[in-house]
């Protein structure tokens, strides 16, 4: 199973199809894509023509990150309708989803700030011991939500905020986080941050804790500089993902 990423050219935004999830199935023996192939099992869609953007159990608006576990179900960020979804493998087209993070069922999409709410998440991810870590942008932090999963759990730790109920996205600090866009997990567990409002990277070490202060910046030359706009070897811009080679 391979899944496409695009880029829309016009807002500068990765998304998934725009309002689609698409999913390529090939066969074992055949994972190379030829120029102008189609599709053959969409998400979050009834079909590959249509562009429905209603919160329900089978609709997407705007999915912006998908992860798979490590059972192989696939986790699908879906921002605008403010929360995350999961998919049980094998796939099918228009599959319901089986289990909703950020809201209480699969027709809310109210944006909230509380340890069971999000805000237009945009990115996420599993640690080494199978744990979802979510990026809720729109309230300027990062969440883990711990296995075993269950619609509307609560997020168990919050980085970026001193609390569930707090959204400050104005902290130039080492606690502190402006609208994050994208995390990864490093070989060791620790994670790492694209803390876009503050143009910087941060890296947070494990074992994690709520509010925890950042060990490390890449972007800035202090926590508490947001040098915006320099084109140096050691300043960013607007940072938006990030990702580990071998």
């Amino acid at each position: 199973m391979v899944s496409v990423e695009l880029l829309d050219q016009e807002s500068g935004m990765t998304v998934l199809g725009l309002l689609l999830v698409l999913l390529l199935a090939f066969a074992p023996h055949a994972f190379a894509l030829s120029n102008g192939q189609a599709a053959n099992l969409v998400l979050g869609q009834g079909s590959f023509i249509s562009n429905n953007t209603v919160a329900t159990q089978t609709e997407l608006d705007l999915p912006n990150a998908v992860a798979f576990d490590s059972s192989g179900n696939l986790w699908v960020a879906d921002q605008n309708n403010n929360r995350v979804l999961e998919y049980k493998a094998p796939f099918s087209t228009h599959e319901a989803a089986s289990l909703v993070i950020g809201q209480s069922s699969f027709t809310g999409n109210a944006a909230t700030t509380s340890s069971t709410g999000l805000s237009g998440p945009t990115d996420l991810s599993f640690d080494s011991s199978g744990n979802l870590w979510v990026v809720d942008m729109g309230n300027s932090r990062v969440l883990e939500y711990t296995t075993p999963f269950a619609t509307g759990e609560a997020a168990t730790l919050v980085i970026g905020q001193s609390s569930f109920t707090s959204s400050d996205f104005a902290d130039t600090n080492s606690t502190g986080l402006s609208y994050p866009t994208g995390l990864s997990f490093d070989s060791g567990g620790n994670l790492w941050v694209a803390d876009q409002g503050n143009d910087r990277v941060l890296e947070y070490k494990t074992p994690f804790s709520t509010h925890e202060a950042a060990s490390l910046v890449i972007g800035q030359s202090g926590f508490t500089t947001t040098n915006t706009g320099a084109t140096t070897q050691t300043d960013l811009n607007g940072v938006k993902a990030l990702a580990f080679d071998s």
